[in-house]
């Protein structure tokens, strides 16, 4: 009787230990997607966001205590609006340059965080983000 148990829980044990990395494995595929396959599509089929610096490229080397630029691009198609739209950057190591941001579908920005007004179908806003990048003493490893 005890042989079966054993055997039964070294199974269960090999079958948990199995789907624990069959699912390991979707998540590291998904964080490694590459930023340069990154398209404009959201969960709504009438809302177009992207994100990308200058020249299209969503990966780029900035020199401390330069200004950078990060482009934003909205578009509502079709039918409906975007209504107190939200762009925020998380464990970033850069700030927005809230005072030099200016477009009229913005509402407001701060460092890390900027509203929009109501953007309606047809319409198409690219928004130019003016970054300043940080220098601190640590660096977190997840922004290498």
């Amino acid at each position: 009787m005890k042989l079966k148990q054993k055997l039964m829980a070294a199974i269960l044990t090999v079958m948990m230990l199995a789907s624990y990395i069959a699912t390991l494995t979707d998540a590291v595929i998904a964080v490694g997607v590459s930023l340069a396959n990154q398209n404009g599509q959201t969960n709504h089929a009438n809302v177009e966001f992207n994100s990308y610096f200058e020249g299209e490229e969503h990966s780029k080397t900035f020199d401390i205590g330069k200004e950078a630029k990060l482009y934003l691009k909205l578009k509502v198609s079709n039918t409906g609006y975007l209504k107190n739209g939200v762009v925020q950057f998380f464990n970033s190591n850069f700030e927005v340059n809230s005072n030099s941001l200016k477009h009229d579908k913005v509402q407001s920005g701060s460092n890390n965080k900027i509203n929009f007004k109501q953007i309606n179908n047809g319409e198409d806003i690219i928004v130019e983000v003016p970054l300043t990048m940080l220098t601190e003493e640590k660096v977190d490893r997840d922004l290498l």
